[in-house]
């Protein structure tokens, strides 16, 4: 009687299984892309506003999102925006640091860094917004012992979280494109 209930019940995951898995929606985003906006194929990435007192922070963002663009495969990216299909605008809203952790002497041994972005990706022939967040985020944590750690640590951090950010943005602004 053991081996007939186990039986039924794999042949039970088996068929639940099969559904879910036949209606996932699995597809690349290459195949996506042709539904929505064929026609988009080259992006002119304008220069970033930086609105925070971070210096050049600006050009590690656009820096990122210029290279997930291409590494997706859908995209070219140009140099000027006459060339383009679309154009993506980005502006650097906000950029916080909070404590995570301290020394004894109330010296920040761990902080978080708080990204918040303004995105869009405009249409250029039809002048719509294909996709937008005016209030993209993204945290990153580093650690740091000393004040010369730190100004590398908080470096690299602001850099990994530049290329998160750019993937997650790449990956919401194709998808179902």
């Amino acid at each position: 009687m053991l081996s007939k209930e186990k039986s039924s019940v794999m042949s039970l995951i088996m068929v639940i299984s099969a559904i879910l898995f036949s209606a996932c929606g699995y597809h690349s985003v290459k195949e996506a892309s042709v539904h929505r906006a064929p026609h988009i194929r080259k992006i002119y990435v304008e220069p970033v506003v930086n609105k925070t007192n971070e210096a050049y922070i600006e050009n590690t963002i656009k820096s990122a999102f210029i290279e997930w663009l291409i590494k997706g495969g859908i995209f070219q990216v140009v140099a000027c925006p006459e060339e383009a299909d679309a154009v993506l605008e980005i502006k650097i809203v906000d950029l916080k640091s909070s404590t995570l952790s301290q020394s004894t002497s109330n010296y920040a041994l761990e902080e978080r860094l708080h990204l918040t972005l303004d995105v869009k990706l405009k249409d250029r022939s039809k002048g719509e917004i294909i996709w937008s967040n005016p209030a993209f985020q993204g945290t990153a944590d580093y650690f740091a012992v000393t004040l010369s750690e730190r100004e590398i640590a908080r470096s690299k951090s602001i850099s990994k979280l530049a290329t998160d950010i750019a993937e997650r943005a790449y990956q919401l602004m194709t998808f179902g494109f």
